[in-house]
This record gives structure tokens, C-alpha cells and sequence, in this order.
């Protein structure tokens, strides 16, 4: 069986607090294999973006936490996206997920 690393959530927020650095992902590659092949896309044309770069003040969640807050898009992930409505019937699970919340 496969080790899983332990969150390391709470080093890191410590470590970029009173920081203008942002988090990046060292293991999330900002190519086609984080997300897979995608109809249509060239990926030497794609421009990866900080969600702060489309957005002036985004939010992770606004009021409350709801199933039907989880859309798909083209990337193929459905069993992921079920899972995470699954957790959201109960918003404490999420919560427990992103302590930030």
C-alpha cells in the first residue's frame, strides 16, 4: 500500500503569513497531464491562471455550502465531483476538508 503524506496545511499558511508570496504547488504541474487530455485544447496556446488573476475578490464559499453548488465542466472528473456533493450534504465535512472555511 501506498504511503499518504501528511497535510502539511498548517506549515504552509504559517510560512506565506505576513508574506506577499502566494502558494505553488510544486507536485500540481501547470501542464496536460494535471488535468488530462482535453478535446480541442492546445495546451502550448493555455495560460494558466491564480483564480485572483479572473476575479477581483473571489470567494470559496459564500454563504453556505450546497450539492448543487458543484458544476462539471469537460474535464472527465464526474466521480470526483460526486463525491465532493456527496460531502457537501453536510457542510462540516468540506469544512473539515479546507480548515479555512
Amino acid at each position: 500500500m501506498k504511503k499518504i503524506k501528511k497535510s502539511r496545511y498548517e506549515e504552509i499558511v504559517k510560512s506565506l503569513e505576513g508574506t506577499d508570496q502566494m502558494f505553488t504547488d510544486l507536485e500540481f504541474g501547470h501542464d496536460e497531464k494535471s488535468i488530462g487530455k482535453v478535446p480541442n485544447v492546445d495546451f502550448s496556446k493555455v495560460k494558466w491562471l491564480r483564480v485572483s488573476e479572473l476575479m477581483k475578490k473571489p470567494k470559496f464559499v459564500n454563504d453556505s455550502i450546497q450539492p448543487s453548488d458543484i458544476l462539471q465542466g469537460v474535464l472527465g472528473d464526474c466521480y470526483f465531483l460526486s463525491s465532493l456533493a456527496a460531502l457537501a450534504e453536510q457542510d462540516y465535512r468540506i469544512k473539515n476538508i479546507f480548515p479555512s472555511l
